[in-house]
Order: C-alpha cells, then sequence, then structure tokens
C-alpha cells in the first residue's frame, strides 16, 4: 500500500457536476507504456461494441489457456475528510479497501499453466472468464489503437454508485469493492459496527481499462486497470460505555497491472 498525500486525478466534468479537484494523476508502468506506444498509433474505426468484442476475446483467452504472467498492485489512498472523530478511522478503512485477500505481497508471479492460480489472480477474480459484456451501457468509450506490432485497446466508464446501483457489466469488467464486503472487513476491526449503525456510499469514478494485444498472435501482452474508489460513511456507535458519531470520506486509487505474459 502506498499512502500518500498527493492531490487527486480531476474528474470528468462531462461525467460528474461537482466541483473538479486539483489534479496530478499518477501514471502505473502499464499506462507509461501505452501511451509511449499510441504516439505512433493511429485510431482504427471499431466501433466501441466491437472493440469490447475485442477485449472480451483476449481476456477470455487468458482464462482458458492459463499462460504466466506478473500481477503488480499500487494503491494510493486520500484521507479527504473526517468529522467528528480522528483519523484513525479512515486510515482502517483505507487499509481494509487496500487489503487483498489473494496475495499478502504487491507482486505476484503466476507459472504458466497454472489453471487455479489464473482463475484467481487474474480478473474477473475467482471465474473461468475474463469479463462479460451486455449492451455497453457502463462504457463511455472504447477505443482501439493500431501500430506496426500491437492493437492498443482502450476503455471509459461511466461514473457508478451504490445510491443509484452499480451496473453488472461494470462489476464484471473491473470488480468493485461492494458495501457489504467493507463493513463485514470492518467488523473484524470494530465489532459494534454493523449495518445498522455504519451507513456507507461507494462512488467510482475515472475507471479505465488499457491492454495491448499481439497482432499477429491475438495473445494479451499487457493489460492495467484503473479504479478510482471514494468511500462516504456515517457511523454511529451507542455502547454502554462510550457513544461515537462522525462522518468520514476516504478515496482510493487502485493500480493493477498485468505484464510479463508467457504464451505456449
Amino acid at each position: 500500500m502506498l499512502l500518500s498525500s498527493c492531490v487527486l486525478p480531476q474528474e470528468d466534468s462531462s461525467v460528474s457536476s461537482e466541483p473538479a479537484t486539483i489534479v496530478e494523476d499518477t501514471m502505473a508502468p502499464t499506462q507509461q507504456v501505452f501511451t509511449e506506444t499510441a504516439k505512433t498509433s493511429n485510431r482504427t474505426s471499431h466501433t466501441k461494441t466491437q472493440v469490447l468484442m475485442m477485449y472480451k476475446r483476449v481476456v477470455d483467452n487468458v482464462k482458458l489457456r492459463c499462460p504466466g504472467f506478473t500481477r503488480t498492485i499500487e494503491n494510493e489512498i486520500y484521507e479527504t475528510d473526517a468529522n467528528g472523530d480522528d483519523s484513525s478511522f479512515l486510515h482502517t478503512v483505507g487499509e481494509i479497501l487496500t487489503q487483498d485477500d489473494r496475495s499478502a505481497d504487491s507482486v505476484t508471479k503466476v507459472a504458466n499453466g497454472d489453471d487455479l492460480a489464473c482463475r484467481i489472480y487474474f480478473p474477473v477474480y475467482d471465474t473461468d472468464y475474463g469479463c462479460k459484456i451486455y449492451d455497453g451501457a457502463s462504457v463511455k468509450d472504447a477505443m482501439c489503437y493500431e501500430n506496426e506490432q500491437t492493437y492498443d485497446i482502450v476503455i471509459l466508464f461511466h461514473e457508478q454508485n451504490t445510491e443509484s446501483g452499480i451496473n453488472e457489466e461494470f462489476a464484471q469488467m473491473m470488480t468493485p469493492f461492494s458495501e457489504e464486503v467493507l463493513i463485514h472487513n470492518l467488523n473484524a476491526y470494530f465489532p459494534a459496527l454493523n449495518k445498522n449503525n455504519c451507513k456507507t456510499a461507494l462512488r467510482y469514478y475515472n475507471c479505465e481499462i488499457r491492454c495491448n494485444i499481439d497482432k499477429n498472435s491475438g495473445h494479451l501482452l499487457s493489460l492495467h486497470q484503473k479504479m478510482i474508489t471514494q468511500v462516504n460513511m456515517n457511523v454511529n456507535f451507542d455502547l454502554i460505555l462510550t457513544e461515537s458519531a462522525f462522518s468520514a470520506q476516504t478515496t482510493m486509487i487502485n493500480h493493477l497491472d498485468y505484464t510479463d505474459f508467457i504464451w505456449n
């Protein structure tokens, strides 16, 4: 986990009407590779639906063929607001959000042919498919760029939030954190906390997928997923010896990189 005091990436004004935050987004390694590649690439004429189908084929193929790969996790937590209590609760929330039950390490190497590890560590987690595409309603845009050796895909998502409901397609492409899991995990740290005294709202914005595909083989070369999660919580503990009521908001940027694929 990376605990950072940096400013948040700016939100797309076409997605949210809230005031924009000053911004300087950080780039994960795969993003940097893609950016350099895209400088020499040309956008193809593929429609959004065609690009989504192309993406689905390559990630489903990973689940089918089980190549070796390296998964790298980088999380940035921003404590943006806390009223009525100190920020230690926010820090705990951030710790839980950035926990990964599949690995204690930020870098995980999966061996070629290890179908169980591939199923667990490659999204969508613990399934036999790489993603599910429905009507494309959760996707703001999907673009394909072509150069001499690769197709480079960029998928941008509409904002999602738990108050209006998370689009199932988004959930089957980005595996967002659920309110139920958050409260369940928090309960391990705060036994008195439950869904009755802890109200949460999760918001996902500026989420994206970027991947590189080998033109000759059609194999996935790299995959980057970025998900920004804003957590709003209202907590009201009413215990025999103590009472605590406060609201908290924290935002996390989650980077997942899949690189160094080994294909037979």
